[in-house]
């Protein structure tokens, strides 16, 4: 649905740029990092394959944040600020045609434990909020 809407968007403004190159024009990624993430792209597929058909809602968190892992990894520590990590999660989103990540964001926020959603694993949730 992500990438149905996006590219809706696109064609219907009769944008001269694919949605792909505009997405990429549009998203404050630097080259080095849209290089980076494109080499991730079939590992964030997986995970979020393996996110979507999991019955467990801490399965599913555990899925997503090997996606935040794939995303990290292509930075270095002191680089990755909120609005780039945003950035490079949405561009991953559309590049693996990620089609419910809001609902599946829903489903984890409402099924774990504020306990277990109080550090880090709850702001990177939020962020997948955020950027779905």
């Amino acid at each position: 649905k992500l990438c149905q809407l996006f590219k809706g968007k696109y064609t219907s403004s009769q944008c001269r740029d694919t949605p792909d190159d505009k997405l990429l024009k549009s998203l404050t990624i630097p080259e080095i990092s849209r290089t980076a993430l494109l080499g991730v792209v079939e590992e964030c597929k997986e995970s979020y394959r393996r996110m979507k058909a999991s019955s467990s809602p801490i399965e599913k968190l555990h899925h997503y944040l090997d996606i935040v892992r794939h995303i990290i990894s292509q930075h270095s520590p002191s680089t990755v600020d909120v609005t780039s990590f945003c950035h490079c999660l949405c561009f991953l989103l559309v590049q693996i045609g990620a089609d419910t990540p809001q609902q599946e964001a829903d489903i984890m926020w409402g099924l774990i434990g504020q306990d277990m959603l109080g550090g880090e694993a709850g702001f990177y949730l939020a962020l997948l909020h955020s950027a779905a």
